[in-house]
């Protein structure tokens, strides 16, 4: 069946039969809520959160020792909702918060880049909640109702926005909280990284080869990319690109102290473009050059 497209909150208020007080924010409580009659491709930022189970456990990813007393599941312009995503969304209690992208710009004052990266996840990588969690999250949706009630005068862009993006910084939180139950799991993904990493540069593909990007090693996992980077950052610290580069120089260190390999041929096989290059990355990570002096053939020697 072709998908419905959506792309504006008053054609996707006229979709649940709610009324709209709100050009560009809507918030739907799906209590009761018939099912879509067909697949709809929001072109919209949507927020689904549910309460009684928290939506079907296997479309959403729920694992055993994950929280079941609600879930929360963050869309991005383009998302397909399909009977699958409607069926485990539709429960007895539970909120369906859509934003126009203007949004994205006011809400991303002030906060850390990447916070709100949970909307790139894939449906399977939803936050299974515990009840605390959940009451705080209904606690937000309630207020941003109580907001939308009052009608728009010239504090509504600002107190939506706070309300807004404080929903989505406790969304936020309680990933990371999810990210720790679940840090066996994804302490096991960087063992299995860092031996393909070193596959990789060990065996000269580096040289005249991309490195490899977190979307080729995200898919290997099973893992959206945005997942994939966030839980590495939860687990190490590091984002893929630092992450990568950290290896790139521990390995560096390895071949040099075998004393084999000068500089330039280490940078070589671990595919950097020049020594130059490779001394300028080493000195920002280690605070020094390697022991070994660095040539490149554009910039000589660098001291």
């Amino acid at each position: 069946m072709t998908p419905l497209t959506v792309k504006t909150i008053s054609r996707c208020n006229q979709l649940f039969s709610v009324k709209t007080l709100h050009p560009t924010v809507s918030l739907i409580n799906l209590t009761g809520c018939a099912p879509l009659s067909q697949p709809v491709r929001l072109g919209l930022y949507a927020v689904w959160l549910t309460a009684n189970g928290g939506g079907n456990p296997v479309f959403f990813g729920r694992r055993e020792y994950d929280f079941s007393d609600g879930m929360l599941v963050a869309s991005q312009p383009g998302q397909l909702i399909d009977s699958d995503w409607w069926g485990g969304c539709n429960k007895s209690e539970g909120w369906l918060l859509c934003f126009h992208p203007s949004w994205i710009r006011l809400l991303k004052w002030g906060r850390e880049v990447g916070a709100h990266s949970f909307f790139r996840y894939r449906p399977d990588e939803a936050l299974h909640l515990s009840l605390r969690e959940c009451e705080a999250l209904f606690r937000e949706m309630n207020g941003l109702e109580e907001e939308l009630r009052w009608g728009i005068d010239e504090c509504s862009q600002t107190i939506l926005g706070d309300r807004i993006g404080l929903l989505l910084d406790y969304a936020a939180r309680f990933y990371k909280r999810q990210f720790i139950t679940r840090h066996e799991v994804e302490a096991s993904w960087i063992g299995k990284v860092d031996s393909w990493l070193e596959q990789f540069f060990r065996s000269g593909l580096a040289r005249h080869s991309a490195l490899p990007a977190a979307e080729t090693l995200a898919a290997r996992l099973g893992c959206s990319p945005a997942y994939f980077d966030d839980a590495l950052k939860q687990v190490t610290g590091k984002d893929f690109r630092n992450y990568v580069n950290a290896k790139r120089i521990a390995l560096a260190e390895a071949l040099l102290q075998q004393g084999v390999q000068s500089v330039e041929e280490v940078a070589e096989t671990l595919g950097f473009p020049t020594g130059h290059d490779f001394c300028t990355l080493f000195r920002r990570l280690r605070g020094e050059l390697p022991d070994m002096p660095c040539r490149s053939p554009q910039a000589g020697v660098l001291n």
